[in-house]
């Protein structure tokens, strides 16, 4: 497995904690054509969730009944999972420029699932930092996504608040996160 993946690409793998994928190209929901990356990336990362949230944006779906959580520097909201959160959502999902806010969704996916999700992305790829993150996504949504990672069994699923469904963030238990790395790398379309 860790033969496949080159030193530097693990080296930075474990610094960063998380690799991303590209799910589609910046263009208006409505000028999209079948299959449309929410019903074959986002429905079934949705379908093995355990939790959704949403940070700093305003939410329309469906939530949880109020739960205090305790905030990092922008409230999340939780979303109710037991609610279909795509259908009728669409535009909410490919929501641009911090419009929605971040997403995280939190899943515990078997491999043959996740395969399914990444035949349809492009990637990985790795960011250069940490700071190159925070530029779409609120610190709270990446803290959150840490935390699952370092204290769960579960991968965390970034949404950036600014590139609606462009991109997510994969951020999962350090042996969790480089296979899903190699899975992602035999699996995705090349950037």
């Amino acid at each position: 497995m860790q033969n496949s993946i080159d030193a530097n690409a693990m080296r930075r793998l474990a610094e960063l904690g998380c690799f991303f994928i590209e799910t589609q190209k910046r263009i208006p929901f409505k000028y999209y054509s079948k299959p449309f990356p929410h019903e074959v990336v986002l429905a079934p990362l949705i379908q093995q969730a355990v939790d959704v949230r949403v940070f700093g944006g305003c939410c329309e779906l469906p939530r949880r009944p109020v739960e205090h959580t305790k905030p990092a520097r922008l409230p999340s909201v939780c979303l109710d999972i037991e609610q279909d959160l795509i259908s009728g959502y669409e535009e909410f999902w490919y929501a641009q420029g911090w419009e929605r806010g971040a997403v995280v969704i939190v899943a515990d996916i078997a491999e043959s699932d996740l395969q399914s999700v990444f035949k349809h992305c492009r990637g990985p790829g790795l960011m250069s930092s940490v700071r190159e993150i925070k530029k779409s996504t609120p610190s709270s949504a990446i803290n959150f996504c840490k935390t699952v990672s370092r204290t769960t069994e579960h991968t965390a699923f970034s949404l950036s608040a600014s590139n609606g469904l462009d991109s997510i963030d994969v951020f999962a238990r350090q042996d969790l996160l480089l296979e899903s790395f190699r899975l992602a790398s035999e699996t995705c379309q090349q950037l």
